[in-house]
């Protein structure tokens, strides 16, 4: 029997797009920035975010991203436990 134990996203944001705070229910998720400038929010706090960093959202944990630069934002998302329905909750 075959397991599959996580899902990656390749995802491109353009400039001054944002995804609401929301949270996973059911995932952690790890995220990799390879392209651009983004704003972090986990819970109510900004980290600025560039190219090479690496970000852990435990499920439950609130968080969102709003692309701060002038080019495309690309990042690799994993999910953990594979996701086989959507699980983004948004808050707001």
């Amino acid at each position: 029997m075959e397991r599959e134990t996580s899902t990656a996203h390749l995802i491109r944001m353009g400039p001054g797009a944002e995804l609401g705070p929301h949270v996973h229910r059911t995932h952690d998720d790890i995220e990799y920035f390879i392209k651009g400038t983004t704003l972090l929010f986990v819970n109510d706090t900004g980290v600025e975010v560039r190219p090479g960093n690496i970000h852990f959202n435990p499920m439950g944990k609130a968080h969102g991203v709003r692309n701060t630069g002038s080019e495309p934002l690309v990042a690799l998302i994993a999910f953990t436990p594979a996701m086989r329905e959507t699980d983004r909750h948004f808050l707001k």
